[in-house]
């Protein structure tokens, strides 16, 4: 069994890489986040683990792993925007449950700069604390440094290069996804990946 964990800032893509992972043949989670005002693709934030992380009916990390696990899915992944804090509590789940699942990171990068803008533009038209936001990004940005280090196999996926060149972009993340597997995503999953990125959804244009 292999899991793949989406991590990366509010703002930085997190969403679009989500997407394209299950346009890839990944499972993303029965239960997820859907179409929001400024996320109109759809956010694919695992639910069970939002509810873990915020401490919702006293979840533990195995419970989550559990749920997901009971899934029925060999290549199934995660995604949330606090996957860069909590990670740890992910990978526990997973090893109690499970410690010969394969698990690798996808990260995914963004400068700093536009994830501020991304983040004030969806806020708007209320008068967000843009610097409280900027703090947060800050921190966050170094948090995300911390997970290169936790020594499982990570694969950096730039935001803006996947937006400019989508194909290459999605072949370099299926390649990594599926690394040694004998199960391949077909041409028209590729494609369907390829199509879900859509580069008008910069929140700062």
């Amino acid at each position: 069994m292999r899991c793949i964990l989406v991590a990366g800032l509010e703002g930085s893509g997190t969403s679009c890489v989500a997407g394209v992972l299950q346009n890839l043949g990944i499972h993303m989670g029965n239960k997820v986040y859907g179409p929001t005002r400024s996320n109109p693709k759809g956010d694919r934030g695992d639910w069970y683990f939002h509810r873990l992380v915020h401490g919702g009916d006293a979840q533990t990390s195995t419970e989550w792993a559990r749920i997901r696990m009971s899934e029925g899915h060999d290549l199934w992944g995660a995604k949330s925007p606090q996957m860069h804090v909590h990670y740890p509590k992910a990978v526990e789940g997973i090893n109690r449950m499970d410690s010969s699942v394969d698990i690798r990171f996808v990260m995914v990068h963004r400068s700093a700069q536009s994830i501020m803008d991304s983040n004030y533009a969806k806020r708007l038209p209320a008068n967000p604390d843009r610097k409280h936001i900027e703090s947060s990004v800050r921190r966050g940005v170094s948090k995300l440094k911390d997970v290169e280090k936790f020594g499982f196999p990570f694969l950096p996926v730039d935001y803006d290069k996947l937006i400019e060149s989508p194909q290459s972009s999605v072949l370099n993340i299926a390649d990594f996804c599926y690394s040694k597997l004998v199960i391949t995503p077909n041409n028209d999953q590729i494609q369907d990946a390829v199509e879900f990125v859509d580069p008008s959804l910069r929140h700062w244009k």
